[in-house]
Order: structure tokens, then sequence, then C-alpha cells
């Protein structure tokens, strides 16, 4: 059987059909077909698979690198064409095995100075590669993630993005990488901050469109965790049309997922709850596993607000399940951390305690302190329903101080943990008054000037 130009270029970029299919919003079996010569594609076929691929490896791809669509050109192509692909598909693995040799085996800090010393490799190539790399580690390393799409960045800012169209693509979804691996990192100031840079390279060409509404969607995501829910609704609403627009079904039913975290939020449960239901649906039809156990994890967070506490369990368990079959570290703890909130709360208190401790290991190991610091002030008030958790309490309180303070929050977010500190040494804390911390945490995301009140709760003396 003859190789397809598809086959042999999903095989040089290392991609599987999986992959391929998700991103094109085709069925896997249909995109193997396709692949294996077995069926020919129609034209909007064509379309959705060379735009995927585009996205998949960050280069130019056109669609006579993927089908041959006249007999006459097959021998022009082989010469021009498929050199040209041919010879890039060398640098990306020239510039792979320098990542992986020079750069993955030294600090993130010494990388700047190891490049200046390795002029010749700031290329595009190389640029790609730590995107591409960015993109598949952030949820295991997102610290390591943020690092290799900033460098990747810096290399694009110096290849002219201004003047080469593909350049400015590549620029932007360098920005948009390192904004993602911040947010996961709980830096949502400074994600905004990258979201927003990263607009106007990827305003200048329309085959952009679809990382453009990828930041809009990445915006709303932030600005939900800021708790500007008004603002949050818009940037999401805005990326769902253009996500429909472009017939990315896929990522237009995460923004039913997002919307539905949004509502939940701004306490309006029962909404949420319609709307989290309407997205598993849609996440069914896209085969999206990673936001379906998502959807799921949020449906549990819902129905544990709601006091269906079977329920709650049910769904959690079933997302920390997925999520542990797709090896999604960052999204796995904070299925632990959910499950054992709900469970602490609804009459389950030592398991619940064991698996809160585990979810604030984990984050701790993905250094993601500010996720860190607020599993250990659920913790803390869970032990404080038991009057015999009072010392360990002290010491989780203790510990949120210390992670907070590694996540750089605010003097007004210090100040408030360490009145509960204070509380907690001297066994005057109550679960109420670390609700209340918790609370002025959330609100200081979006009101830096609100003022701690402690007097409505039990205080120290």
């Amino acid at each position: 059987m003859t190789t397809t130009r598809f086959e042999r270029l999903r095989k040089k970029r290392h991609l599987k059909t999986i992959d391929i299919a998700a991103e094109a919003n085709l069925s896997r079996q249909h995109v193997s077909r396709i692949r294996l010569g077995l069926t020919q594609p129609r034209r909007h076929v064509i379309a959705a698979l060379v735009s995927a691929l585009r996205r998949l490896t960050l280069e130019p791809i056109e669609a006579e690198d993927v089908f041959e669509l006249t007999v006459e050109e097959s021998g022009a192509w082989r010469t021009n064409r498929g050199l040209v692909l041919d010879r890039r598909g060398e640098a990306r693995d020239a510039a792979a095995a320098f990542m992986r040799t020079r750069l993955r085996s030294t600090p993130p800090a010494t990388w700047p100075e190891l490049l200046a010393r390795t002029p010749e490799m700031r290329t595009e190539s190389l640029a790609c590669v730590l995107v591409l790399e960015s993109r598949r580690t952030v949820s295991q390393d997102p610290a390591g993630a943020a690092a290799l799409a900033q460098t990747a960045s810096a290399i694009a800012a110096d290849l002219a993005p201004t003047s080469d169209p593909f350049i400015a693509h590549l620029h932007g979804c360098a920005l948009l990488a390192y904004g993602n691996a911040l947010r996961h990192l709980g830096q949502y100031a400074e994600a905004l901050v990258t979201f927003e840079s990263a607009l106007m390279p990827l305003s200048l060409h329309v085959t952009s469109a679809n990382e453009l509404a990828q930041v809009g969607y990445a915006r709303s995501i932030v600005l939900w965790k800021r708790g500007d829910f008004t603002a949050a609704l818009a940037e999401e609403r805005r990326a769902a049309m253009l996500f429909s627009l472009l017939g990315d079904h896929r990522r237009l039913a995460r923004t039913q997922l997002l919307e539905g975290g949004i509502l939940f939020e701004r306490g309006d449960a029962d909404a949420a709850k319609v709307m989290f239901f309407r997205a598993i649906e849609l996440l069914k039809e896209a085969a999206d596993r990673s936001a379906l156990a998502s959807a799921w994890l949020n449906l549990g967070a819902v129905e544990g607000q709601l006091g269906n506490a079977a329920e709650a369990i049910l769904w959690i368990k079933k997302a920390a399940e997925a999520f542990r079959r797709l090896g999604i570290a960052s999204e796995q703890a904070r299925a632990t951390w959910t499950l054992g909130y709900v469970l602490g709360m609804h009459g389950s208190e030592p398991r619940g305690l064991v698996l809160l401790r585990e979810a604030r290991r984990s984050f701790e190991h993905l250094r993601m302190p500010l996720e860190a610091g607020f599993v250990a002030l659920d913790l803390a008030e869970v032990l404080l329903h038991d009057p015999s958790g009072a010392s360990e309490a002290a010491e989780v309180v203790r510990a949120a101080l210390v992670a907070f303070q590694r996540a750089d929050v605010s003097t007004s977010a210090a100040k408030s943990l360490a009145y509960l500190q204070e509380a907690a040494v001297i066994h005057a804390a109550t679960a109420g008054l670390v609700d209340t911390v918790r609370r002025y945490l959330r609100e200081l995301k979006h009101r830096p000037d609100a003022v701690f009140a402690p007097e409505r709760t039990v205080s120290p003396p």
C-alpha cells in the first residue's frame, strides 16, 4: 500500500490520530481511513484537517502538503514543497534534541545564557518545539511549561513578528501558552497581561482566528477565578461565538462548561447544574475526555453545594478516575481536594481529612502554592469541626500562610491569614473564622480595597 502524504506527515511530526481527530472535530475512525488512503475526504473535511494540523504542528501547512489534489502537480510537489517539509522536519528534530539534552537538563534560569552562547538555535523551529512541549506538559508541570513558553516568546519576538505573518502567529501562540501556564500557577494578574499581549500578533491574519478565540476563552477563566463574573461571561460568550463560526464544536462545548462554572461561582447553583448537564452531552459528542471529566467534577461540586452528598461523591469519583487514566496530575489533585472537602463536611471526616492532606501535598509537589493554600484552609475548617483537631488546625493554618506567601498574595491577604494564625495558636479559631478568611481572600481578587471584618466570627481576645 502506498503511503499517503497525510500519513507521511503524521509520522514525521509524531502526531497521534486521536489528537488530529479531536482537533478537527472528526471521528478517529474517519481520520484513520483518510490517512491510510481508504477513503477520499470532501472539501470541508480537507479544510478541517489542514486547520487542525496547523494548530497541532505550529507550521504553515497547506492542503497540498496533506493531499494529492491533482495528478499533474505530484512531481513538482516532491521536488519543491516535499523538500521544504522534510527540511523543516529535520530542523524540528534538531531543536527537539537540543531542548531535551541542553535545556531540560539545566534550570530555566540558565536558559538565556545558554541560548546566548548558541545563537544558531534561536530559531522558529526551537520556538515551535518549546510551545508544543509547554502545551503538552502544562497540567503536570505548570512552572516548567511557563519557562518553556516564555523562552519561546522571547525567541519569536526577535524573529520579526510584525513583518512575517507566520512568526507573528507563532509569537501569539507562545504568549497564549505562557498565559495558560501562568493561569495554572494561579498567577492571574500576570496571565491577564500576557493574554493581552497575545491579542495583537494573533489579530494579524485570519488563520489565527481559532487561537484568538482561545485567548478569549482563557481570559474568561482568569476573570472568573478573580471573581469578575460579568466580564468573564462576556469574554466566554464572545469566544463561544467565534468557536461556533469556526465550526470548533469541541471548544464550543468547553465554553458551555466554563459558563456553568461562572454561574456556580456567582451563586446560581441550579442554573449551573443545568449548564453542566448540557455541557456533558456536548462533550460526549465531541469525545473530549478531559473536559468531560472536568464537567463531572464541577457537577459534583454543585451537588455538594446543594446538599446532595451521595450524588456529589458519585460524580467526583467518576472525575477523579478519569483524570487518573488521562494522567492530568493537577486536575487529579483538584478532584481529590473536592472529594475530601465534600466527605469532610458530610459525615465522613476521617476519610475527608486524608484526601485533603493528599491534595495539599500534590499541589505543593506541582508548585501550585495558591491551590495548596486554599486546600490548607479547607483542611483547617474540617479539623475545627472537632475540638480535638485544634492543634493540627493551628499547624495547618501556619502552612497555609506560608503557601500564600509563596504565591505572593497582597498585604491585606497576608494580614487576614496572620490574624487566623494568631487565633489558631491560642485555640480560638473556629470553622466560621476560616470560612470568613477564605471568602475574604477570594473577594480580594476582584476588590483589592476590601476590608477584612473578623468581628463577624469568633476571634481571639
